[in-house]
């Protein structure tokens, strides 16, 4: 499980950048506020269940990228999902 946090700045492009990388599959993309250098901004956060590091990480620099930010933030988290 990974979750990847950016400022919520054009959310249409960030929609397509996640989309590209993960159409097949799924992601959930939530709504946040986050301090970055001392200042509250409006976030969003992807949360992508894989055990695909090296995609998580092509698609958080072509966020970075996409939306002009200076850092994107990756989450690798441990943890069991099930779908019931």
């Amino acid at each position: 499980m990974f979750r990847v946090y950016t400022e919520d700045t054009l959310r249409a492009t960030a929609k397509r950048v996640a989309l590209a990388h993960f159409g097949e599959s799924s992601f959930t993309l939530t709504r946040a506020i986050g301090c970055w250098r001392n200042k509250f901004e409006r976030s969003q956060c992807f949360e992508i269940d894989t055990q695909e590091a090296k995609l998580v990480y092509m698609f958080a620099r072509a966020l970075k990228v996409a939306l002009k930010q200076s850092a994107v933030l990756v989450v690798e988290l441990q943890s069991t999902s099930t779908l019931i």
